[in-house]
């Protein structure tokens, strides 16, 4: 009987493994299992391949590698450690811009004192962040994200706040773009030139203006970012048909 059970449990893990569900196996296991490996290895990228096969990282790869006698050029480890340590180093900025980014936010709407029931352990769906206000939440957003939130209540209204460009209807999104042209050419119009960097941030601060007066939510980041895309395209096309007329 045990050894049934021990077949039919050897034959799961073979299957899952196969499906690529790997996790990495401690490091002793793993030399073992790589002194079987290494000899029946077909392909001319071993690092890579021992690497995908013990799941492990590239530099640990490396290193048991060196330790089962396989020579590797000295040039081709400093360009992986120098490769990971940019890699790690573009990681960590990043993680420090969204933390800048969050501590930002939630320090302005500490200013406004929007945070007072949040802090004080007050978290419940029917939070009113503030009056005639556009909230520009996202959802990594320090507290709002701790509590596992992803809608706040606004004047009465249920907001949410992770909500995307594509969740707009297809009306909605046909009426945004329809307005945006009309801003767009009456900018054109007016100052005799396509709407660029602060043309194009007033045009859009603009369009969110009517937006906003019709009812239509996004979260500012969102919705500001799908009519700039829509702007830019307006504004390739007004050079395109300006550079025909010229010709």
């Amino acid at each position: 009987m045990k050894c049934v059970l021990m077949n039919q449990y050897q034959s799961n893990y073979e299957g899952w493994i196969a499906m690529g569900q790997k996790r990495t196996r401690p490091k002793l296991q793993r030399l073992q299992m790589a002194k079987q490996w290494i000899p029946a290895y077909t392909g001319t990228k071993i690092v890579q391949g021992y690497k995908k096969k013990f799941a492990v990282d590239i530099l640990t790869a490396i290193r048991e590698l060196q330790e089962l006698g396989i020579q590797i050029e000295p040039e081709y480890i400093a360009a992986v450690k120098n490769s990971e340590k940019h890699r790690l180093l573009r990681l960590h900025e990043k993680k420090q811009e969204r933390i800048m980014e969050q501590l930002e936010i939630e320090e302005r709407y500490d200013e406004m004192g929007i945070w007072d029931d949040v802090y004080d352990g007050d978290i419940n769906d029917a939070i009113n962040i503030m009056d005639n206000h556009r909230v520009n939440f996202e959802n990594r957003i320090g507290t709002i994200k701790k509590a596992g939130k992803n809608h706040v209540r606004v004047n009465g209204t249920l907001l949410q706040t992770n909500k995307k460009w594509s969740h707009l209807k297809q009306k909605q999104r046909e009426w945004i773009y329809e307005i945006s042209r009309a801003a767009h050419k009456s900018f054109i119009e007016g100052n005799n030139r396509l709407p660029m960097k602060a043309g194009k941030k007033k045009l859009i601060d603009v369009i969110v203006a009517k937006v906003d007066e019709r009812g239509i939510w996004l979260p500012s980041y969102e919705l500001e970012r799908g009519i700039g895309k829509y702007i830019d395209r307006l504004n390739r096309k007004a050079g395109l048909s300006v550079d025909n007329m010229s010709s």
